[in-house]
């Protein structure tokens, strides 16, 4: 495990950029988008207790850009718990069926209770960890 203090994902720069800064008082992740704490409907700001990021293969299906994100199968998963990095792989076998995240040892990871964030995430998608 890594230590690991913020997480960027550059969705449409600079609009949907997603920016996860751990807070080691609150032992929470706090989002932020275009470079502003995203807050919800009620004007709470968003955090998670686990941010988990799933990369995807994605294609866009028409001209209005619509994409097919796949997410039954596997693929590259990193969760961030307690401001620590894991990476491993994500496994979904089918439609009906849990995503469940495995580290590199092929042992499940287990997530920490509260909320999750699982940001999906097309494999051409730029993330950057610090």
């Amino acid at each position: 495990e890594d230590c690991v203090s913020e997480v960027a994902i550059a969705f449409l720069s600079p609009t949907y950029d997603a920016r996860w800064v751990y807070n080691t008082s609150t032992e929470k992740y706090l989002r932020y988008q275009n470079k502003k704490v995203q807050a919800d409907a009620a004007g709470a700001s968003i955090t998670a207790d686990t941010v988990i990021v799933q990369r995807v293969r994605a294609a866009v299906i028409d001209e209005v850009g619509r994409k097919r994100i796949e997410t039954i199968g596997k693929g590259e998963a990193t969760v961030f718990r307690n401001g620590y990095m894991i990476k491993g792989q994500w496994r979904k076998a089918s439609r009906k069926d849990r995503t469940q995240f495995y580290d590199e040892n092929n042992e499940l990871i287990p997530l920490k209770p509260g909320k999750i964030w699982i940001e999906v995430v097309p494999q051409n998608v730029r993330v950057e960890i610090r």
